[in-house]
């Protein structure tokens, strides 16, 4: 009998009271429950390289940074489902296969292999997720067993949105939505008698007063937020799949709209601070004043619409009946997963800590160009940069003294996963001829990409690849029409390089009324990188990169 006043207390104690409850004599330890969860967090980090990337996006991208809950969110999840079933142990040993595999792929996951290139979209066969749902479904079965993957299922496919938005999401919806809001704001400031130009209202907060609500302002950040935040508060409660659907959809719309009152009340700011002065310079505090006050009540509202629901159609978790499992083999499997751990990660963070080895410098790129390379001759040196003034190529011009001919060669320094010729086709760009040639450098043998380009005032032709070791090899083998895929390299397989990747491109031009047809031009390019490719010695360069 549950004394008048203390049954909330009693559901709070209920967790506990499962621990000791003689009737479930299967039923794990807490102690063994709290150091399962810790070996299970610890020895993810065996996937190291996949949490690296995931910070990447989720430090780098303010858009994609909710993702970083969902691992926790998950781990809670499983542990939610493992209490309804009393902690029971019923592990199976073919979770252990799926750990294992999740281990040994991380680096494959992460490094950005088995991409699939079509007309210049880049469209990503794995995804780093995919990793992490398998550590974690391969460690629910092997510590909790198949009924416990069942329950914990749908808190396991957090995990796979470590990347919480598709980035063809930005392009079919990001964009639209940025011109509606910048609409909407520049017609309600017509409304209320301000007539603003495009200059105008490209003006940010700090340090003048003005407004800036083109990019960015479609409040995709806070609809994303609220969506997850009505998909994982929904399940909590229980709500029907439909009613789960529509309310998700609900929060998403919410998000933008008060997204849209958010830009409202500014630009009503705005007129204010035309007529007093003395308001001008809090813009910016302003701003984030309104948004947090918005967004706080977005998510009040959004929970207790979900509260309100799950009251007036309550539907509880269904109690789970106790089923046999036994917990002595608990202490060998978590034995078993550390030592596998523990062995897989220290390769791993050789190889994350290379990718935090600090860029290669203009000024090392150009002391490691050779000043001769066979019958080529170094005459000059510069460097190309991105609108921002971000450092992108250092070229080196060489004269083959026999022929006369130059050679532009090149060093990529923004990121070892680059090829020029995807970049161009993602600006419309397509080579009027690609294809492929296999030759050597001076430390091993090398595979080339070429792609040949014709305008109007000039005829290019590059031919690009990715060097590590006595190894360049780019790893992506085209196909027809604009197709290609990256392949990865059977010892990337099992364990995460530990040295970077240096992309080099090799580049002549010619005036685009050469006499010589286009297949002479490129016959005699192909001839000039071979030789080229013959005598230069990469180990300077690629010491430094490492």
């Amino acid at each position: 009998m549950i004394p008048a006043g203390q049954s909330h207390r009693y559901k709070l104690l209920k967790p506990v009271a499962a621990f000791s409850s003689p009737a479930l004599g299967t039923s794990l330890p807490p102690l063994k429950i709290v150091g399962v969860a810790v070996l299970v967090a610890l020895a993810s980090l065996a996937m190291l390289p996949v949490w690296a990337a995931a910070w990447h996006t989720w430090s780098s991208d303010p858009l994609r940074s909710i993702g970083a809950f969902f691992p926790l969110l998950a781990l809670m999840g499983v542990l939610a489902a493992w209490r309804r079933l009393h902690w029971q142990a019923a592990g199976t040993d073919w979770g252990a296969p799926l750990v294992l595999a999740a281990m040994l792929a991380a680096s494959l996951f992460s490094a950005g292999h088995l991409l699939l290139f079509l007309f210049g979209e880049r469209v990503r066969i794995l995804h780093p997720g995919m990793a992490l749902f398998a550590f974690g479904a391969g460690c629910t079965l092997w510590f909790g067993g198949t009924r416990l993957f069942r329950l914990a299922l749908p808190p396991l496919c957090l995990l796979l949105l470590i990347d919480p938005v598709p980035h063809a999401f930005n392009r079919l919806l990001d964009l639209p939505l940025q011109h509606l809001s910048a609409n909407t704001a520049r017609a309600f400031a017509h409304l209320i008698g301000l007539q603003p130009t495009g200059e105008q209202l490209q003006m940010m907060f700090a340090p003048d007063f003005g407004m800036f609500i083109v990019p960015g302002c479609n409040g995709i950040r806070g609809a994303v937020t609220f969506g997850y935040l009505a998909l994982i508060f929904g399940y909590i409660r229980r709500l029907p799949p439909k009613v789960l659907a529509v309310g998700t959809v609900a929060a998403v719309l919410v998000g933008y709209l008060f997204n849209l009152l958010r830009l409202c009340t500014l630009v009503l700011y705005y007129r204010t601070g035309v007529a007093v002065p003395a308001i001008r310079p809090y813009g910016t505090q302003v701003d984030y004043v309104i948004g947090v006050t918005l967004f706080l009540l977005a998510t009040l509202g959004v929970g207790v619409a979900i509260t309100w629901y799950q009251m007036r159609h309550p539907r509880p978790w269904p109690v789970e009946p106790v089923a046999g499992g036994s917990h002595k083999r608990i202490l060998p499997r978590a034995i078993m997963l550390a030592v596998v751990a523990f062995g897989l990660f220290i390769p791993q963070a050789r190889s994350v800590a290379a990718s935090f080895r600090p860029p290669l410098e203009a000024a090392d790129v150009i002391a490691s160009f050779p000043q001769t390379v066979g019958p080529f001759v170094l005459t000059h040196t510069w460097e190309e940069r991105e609108a921002t003034g971000s450092l992108m190529f250092v070229f080196g011009d060489y004269r083959n003294q026999v022929t006369g001919q130059h050679l532009a060669f090149s060093v990529y320094l923004a990121s070892e996963d680059h090829y020029v010729f995807l970049s161009k086709l993602a600006q419309g760009i397509r080579p009027d001829f690609q294809s492929s040639f296999d030759t050597r450098t001076a430390d091993g043998p090398a595979h080339l990409i070429t792609s040949f380009y014709r305008t109007a005032d000039v005829l290019t032709e590059d031919a690009e690849t990715s060097c590590r070791a006595d190894l360049c090899d780019e790893s992506l083998e085209l196909r027809p029409d604009s197709v290609g895929f990256v392949k990865p390299h059977l010892a990337d397989l099992l364990v995460a390089p530990a040295t970077r990747q240096v992309p080099i491109l090799l580049r002549r031009q010619w005036v685009a009324t050469s006499p010589e047809p286009d297949a002479v031009l490129r016959a005699q390019f192909e001839a000039s990188a071979r030789e080229f490719l013959a005598g230069l010695d990469l180990r300077p360069l690629l010491a430094k990169a490492n």
